[in-house]
């Protein structure tokens, strides 16, 4: 069965549909099942991508437990007419697994204590640093995040049942379980990507699969790719990124919902996509964070940011937004940031409870809503601003400078030989832009 998400936002429902491929040339495509019971079956799903030939169907069989494995296309390819699909039919890899007892030792404090479990690990100092346990099924990061806030660790005298810390001159990690629980009750992240793409790879389709409590990415993609498409995925509380293309990497996104990672979506290097139908929520450092020389669209997509950065353009990146809803929820967030001469253009896209800037990139807006009474829009004197028929509703825009209220709006306009056709009114909720 085929499992497909719905996200509502303001601009109504999103359908996210796998894709049907049409073929031009008869060849001897096959569906190649996983499954630990099925008579004929493959018995993990890298056995049966290693299999693949073009124009095969990987299919997961849908089970009550997660898929237990890390999914690796290192130089896999199909061809246009026929691709190498995997098909996770609603299926969930898991990158943890139960802490080993024999690995900690319990203190006076009550505080179990290892060493043994990062060098048994051979975590480097990036690692630990996006490292968290999965504590009652949900991660616990302690209120650190890999690219968002990254405070001192708490004190091993202060934990409270169900918190952890790490000491760095012991190289030490301390867990207290959560009340009544045992330290083999707690979980930690042992795979560093649920879905990692590597080398040259080309037409290849992963569709309907989840990837959730990896160290690194949920989908991980390094080398040159070409027609890599990702249809209806999930990436649900990983250490890193939800998704991420480095290098070389042309990558399509149809459906995706990212949940509670560092952060959500992370393009960098040379890395190319092409985005809709998207769900941001609660990520933590960054909901869209895209830099250095790499080119995207993002269409039809929602970001709910309770914290963090919405998005962040930076390092010449460029970056077409449309019909795209930013949800702010926490005063005080840096908001929607565009700098370092990165370029954007974005059309039809609603910001609420956010703050924006630009500086030093080039910016273009239209036809867009921006509201919130206590944030404020920035556009410095190194900004190319290019803006018209926007609704604007935020307490003050900051222009080269200068600030404008409400009532000054007509002088902002003359001042920046934009905007003729925008408007400035109160604005209570997020709304649908202007026409």
């Amino acid at each position: 069965m085929r499992i497909f998400y719905k996200s509502r936002f303001l601009f109504g429902y999103i359908g996210l549909l796998a894709l049907s491929f049409c073929t031009s040339k008869i060849c001897d495509a096959r569906d190649l099942t996983v499954s630990a019971t099925q008579a004929g079956a493959y018995r993990t799903i890298q056995s049966a991508i290693n299999a693949a030939q073009p124009g095969d169907v990987i299919r997961l069989e849908l089970k009550a437990t997660p898929y237990t494995e890390t999914v690796v296309f290192r130089n896999k390819s199909g061809t246009v007419e026929q691709p190498i699909i995997l098909d996770g039919q609603g299926a969930t890899l898991n990158g943890s697994e139960p802490l080993k007892a024999q690995e900690w030792e319990k203190t006076e404090t009550g505080a179990y204590r290892s060493t043994a479990f990062l060098e048994n690990r051979k975590m480097g100092t990036s690692t630990v640093g996006r490292y968290y346990f999965i504590m009652n099924g949900s991660a616990n990061r302690m209120g650190r995040s890999s690219k968002g806030n990254s405070g001192r660790y708490k004190a091993v005298a202060d934990l409270q049942p169900g918190e952890w810390t790490y000491e760095a001159k012991e190289k030490a990690f301390y867990i207290v379980p959560p009340a009544g629980q045992s330290i083999e009750e707690v979980r930690a992240p042992e795979r560093a990507n649920g879905v990692a793409i590597n080398g040259d790879c080309e037409n290849l389709t992963i569709r309907n699969i989840t990837a959730t409590h990896v160290w690194n990415d949920g989908f991980n993609i390094h080398g040159r790719t070409r027609n890599v498409r990702f249809e209806n995925i999930r990436a649900i509380e990983c250490g890193d990124d939800g998704i991420s293309a480095h290098e070389d990497c042309h990558i399509i996104v149809d459906g995706f919902i990212a949940q509670r990672n560092s952060t959500g979506m992370c393009h960098i290097n040379q890395s190319q996509s092409d985005n809709r139908n998207l769900t941001m929520e609660d990520n933590l450092g960054y909901s869209i964070y895209l830099l250095d020389d790499s080119k995207h669209t993002i269409k039809d997509a929602v970001v709910h940011s309770a914290r963090g950065i919405a998005f962040h353009a930076t390092r010449k990146t460029e970056v077409a937004l449309e019909n795209v809803l930013f949800d702010g929820q926490t005063p005080g967030q840096v908001g929607f940031r565009v700098d370092a001469e990165a370029n954007v253009i974005a059309r039809n896209i609603s910001l609420w409870n956010l703050p924006f800037t630009v500086d030093s990139a080039t910016m273009e807006l239209q036809e867009s809503v921006l509201g919130g009474d206590m944030v404020k829009a920035k556009i410095t004197s190194t900004a190319i601003w290019k803006a018209n028929n926007n609704l604007w509703g935020v307490s003050e825009i900051d222009y080269h400078g200068t600030s404008y209220p409400a009532a000054a709006f007509a002088d902002y306009v003359k001042a920046s030989g934009q905007e003729q056709t925008s408007r400035w009114e109160k604005i209570t909720a997020a709304k649908a832009p202007v026409k």
